[in-house]
């Protein structure tokens, strides 16, 4: 059976699959976006936390749920501190749309306090910048205030300023005016937060162990960083990082993806979600307002290039480090809902979470969009070539060969072709190329391939086309392929 057409295929950087690829693909030059589908909205609940002696923080293992415990008295002598700061907020906590900077209040008191016209300032001249809504912070409780610069947002505990991480001066007053605390805390590096003693509060450290709404002490921390993590129906399913020649964003560029997959059996809103690569920026990239349906896959290029038009293809801001990163992926409250440990991969491997398992695992076959296994793999092979001509095609390629061995004991690149049809196929007269605008640089010698057969002809250089090379099926080209990634041309006899 003769074509005429050639076929152009871009190389498969990986090690030797030991799967037959029986969907032969017409051009692994591939752009993804048109066949995959693919902010930070949090709850502006205030963080009420656990502190010495409290017994009702359910989020907190060690705290009792007991229902029936009668709350502490409202005292009017009992008086609020500030008991942390954190002016340069980018990743430690997230809150109402945004990673802003905070401030923290305390009930170090065994009476209960009525907060209700409390007020809060960076400026001496104008304590009433945050005016406190009615609420009763508990003995040995916490309060978080975001410094978002937003007005009228007292009811959701966002202050009307922000504040300065070269440092600066707060005021907490009592409704009457008086001042209960002038607190002016030093220039500060991201993410650190200038903390109170627990045990000697007039004393306050600059501290990497930030701790809102906990105590402040290492198993504060430790508490608070379990906090953030929970659990959803979104899951992390498959990666690629680095030595990707499979698959080519719509800018033509091998960029490396994230696959995200909605578990559950109903539509899920994805605002809010976001993906990184740091622990203490969970939501560094967020996805746009979008709805994710019941059993379905969504692609996200880690490019760098940052895009969240819907119409188009998802790009997060980072890249992954392809020898050792991690990633992350945050529901819109900032938990962590997902982790995965990122390390060397193989040419075009992905790593993915096995079918019916919590599991993860290399794959040879990655299959972006689709289920992580054969089935997932042929509908992508589907889809990417629909239309496969009967007659000989390109199987499968190998740049990065080290186990494969020729007739020399070396182990050069190579071409695996099959014939797919139902007759035998005479080969004579078919080409190898290297190059696209020269598709007749090597020759196949006379021969015929069997229907359903495949042979595989190494690409060294060495232009073997005799008689015994040909008996003992070790045919070698005139041409080198590319390790970094090349490609390779089929063309039928009849090609001018």
């Amino acid at each position: 059976m003769q074509m005429k057409m050639s076929e152009k295929h871009n190389i498969l950087n990986g090690e030797r699959r030991p799967v037959r690829r029986f969907a032969c693909a017409m051009a692994f030059l591939l752009c993804l976006s048109p066949l995959l589908s693919g902010c930070d909205i949090f709850t502006s609940t205030p963080v009420v936390s656990k502190g010495p002696g409290s017994s009702s923080d359910s989020s907190d293992p060690a705290a009792s749920t007991d229902a029936n415990a009668t709350p502490a008295p409202v005292s009017a002598d009992a008086l609020p501190v500030i008991s942390e700061v954190m002016a340069s907020n980018k990743g430690a906590l997230a809150a109402d749309g945004g990673y802003y900077d905070w401030i923290e209040i305390y009930n170090p008191n065994d009476a209960s306090i009525e907060l209700s016209n409390f007020s809060l300032s960076d400026n001496i001249k104008k304590p009433k910048l945050f005016i406190f809504p009615p609420f009763v912070l508990e003995p040995h409780k916490f309060l978080m205030v975001y410094a978002s610069g937003k007005t009228g947002e007292e009811q959701s505990f966002q202050a009307g300023f922000k504040l300065s991480s070269a440092g600066e001066q707060l005021v907490l007053t009592t409704p009457d005016g008086k001042i209960v605390q002038k607190l002016t805390f030093p220039a500060m590096k991201t993410d650190m937060s200038f903390a109170m003693d627990m045990q000697d509060t007039k004393k306050y450290t600059m501290t990497d162990k930030y701790t809102p709404g906990y105590p402040n002490t290492e198993q504060g921390h430790l508490t608070f960083l379990a906090s953030r993590k929970s659990d959803s129906v979104l899951k992390l399913n498959e990666v690629m990082a680095g030595k990707n020649s499979l698959f080519k964003d719509e800018d033509g560029d091998y960029s490396d993806w994230v696959e995200v997959y909605n578990t559950s059996d109903k539509a899920l809103d994805l605002t809010g979600y976001g993906v990184s690569n740091n622990e203490g920026q969970p939501n560094r990239w967020k996805f746009p307002k979008m709805t994710l349906e019941p059993g379905k896959y969504l692609l996200v290029y880690l490019s760098g290039k940052n895009r969240t038009d819907t119409n188009g293809s998802l790009h997060a801001d980072f890249k992954l480090n392809s020898r050792s990163d991690q990633l992350i992926l945050a529901n819109p409250k900032g938990q962590i809902v997902g982790q995965i440990s990122v390390n060397s991969l193989n040419s075009n491997e992905s790593f993915g979470v096995k079918p019916g398992t919590d599991k993860w695992k290399a794959f040879e076959h990655p299959t972006p969009g689709y289920s992580n296994d054969e089935d997932g793999y042929n509908k992508l092979q589907a889809v990417l070539y629909p239309e496969v001509p009967k007659g000989l095609c390109i199987s499968e390629v190998m740049t990065d060969n080290n186990t494969v061995e020729d007739q020399f004991k070396e182990t050069p690149g190579w071409v695996e072709l099959y014939n797919n049809s139902s007759e035998p196929i005479d080969m004579e007269g078919y080409f190898l190329s290297d190059k696209g605008d020269a598709p007749m640089k090597w020759k196949f010698p006379k021969m015929t391939l069997d229907a359903g057969k495949y042979i595989t002809v190494f690409t060294s250089g060495r232009n073997l086309v005799d008689a015994q090379a040909y008996a003992k099926r070790m045919l070698h080209t005139n041409f080198k392929l590319k390790s970094g990634g090349d490609s390779v041309t089929l063309s039928t006899p009849d090609v001018k």
